[in-house]
């Protein structure tokens, strides 16, 4: 597989982004959580912030460093970014033995 040969790959819609819109809407109608943090600043996600905000649930995006994640902000309750030091704290400590 080579990313800048279209040729070498197949793209498969698996139904992701509509399951998780389903899942976090129908779970915020059962009062299943309180807060929703979404891994990822895809604005195709609007409308169930706004959902989800009508019924009184919390919503965060959740980004990683270099991410716009503008247009979302004044949708979301809040926004995190995640930076080379957060992912630096995430990094295990790896033992080379020979």
């Amino acid at each position: 597989m080579e990313i800048g040969n279209k040729s070498t790959y197949y793209k498969v819609e698996k139904g992701t982004d509509i399951n998780l819109a389903v899942h976090a809407i129908s779970k915020a109608f059962y009062n299943s959580y309180d807060i929703a943090f979404f891994l990822s600043a895809d604005t195709d996600y609007i409308k169930v912030y706004e959902v989800l905000k009508s019924i009184g649930k919390i919503t965060v995006v959740v980004g990683v460093k270099g991410q716009n994640v503008n247009s979302i902000r004044p949708i979301v309750d809040n926004t995190l970014i995640l930076d080379e030091n957060f992912f630096d704290k995430c990094k295990r400590d790896v033992v080379v033995r020979h």
